[in-house]
């Protein structure tokens, strides 16, 4: 639990960490924000749910893409975990949004949905928006998971750049980042 606020660098960081297969993570284009310090350890365990998702769902050979865009409009931040995976029927999208947006109850689903259930509640708890959805790239395979931070959960404390501790490595799919962070950013630039 942290007290101060904390770069939304670190918060990436440390939700990857969390995850086992964390070499698999490409940290593309991250602007810089601080999340406040109550929230801070709960935005860190939604992004490692949905990361973990996001690579058991995916061959070993993907990678799955983080970006992260700040919303001065709304004064919010979006971040978006984007898997070249399986994909899932749209019948499955709209049951995976009701458990993120906690409208349903764990105890009638499938275990293997819990990560759902709880990232669903943490995101309650602080008022975050979460929804999946498929690829937004015409003929692309995966889902995309966007986290919508709002103004609350960020601190007002400028932030340092991102700096990836080590060169991002580029997937090896070919994905266009201007259009695919565009829409699933959910604003035009």
């Amino acid at each position: 639990q942290w007290t101060a606020p904390v770069r939304m660098a670190d918060i990436i960081r440390s939700a990857i960490g969390e995850v086992e297969d964390y070499q698999r993570v490409g940290v593309q284009a991250i602007e810089p924000a601080t999340v406040s310090g109550g929230a801070a350890a709960d935005v860190v365990h939604l992004l490692a749910e949905l990361i973990e998702n996001a690579l058991i769902f995916s061959p070993e050979d993907q990678y799955v893409e983080m970006r992260g865009r700040r919303h001065p409009a709304v004064n919010g931040y979006t971040l978006a975990i984007v898997d070249n995976g399986i994909g899932m029927p749209p019948e499955e999208v709209d049951q995976a949004n009701r458990r993120l947006a906690g409208a349903e109850s764990f105890t009638v689903a499938p275990s293997k949905y819990l990560g759902h259930y709880v990232a669903g509640n943490l995101a309650k708890r602080h008022g975050i928006y979460v929804q999946v959805a498929a690829s937004p790239i015409p003929g692309a395979r995966g889902i995309t998971a966007t986290v919508h931070l709002p103004a609350p959960v960020l601190a007002a404390l400028p932030a340092q750049p991102f700096a990836p501790p080590s060169p991002p490595v580029p997937p090896p799919y070919a994905r266009p980042s201007s259009p695919l962070f565009d829409q699933v950013g959910g604003q035009q630039s």
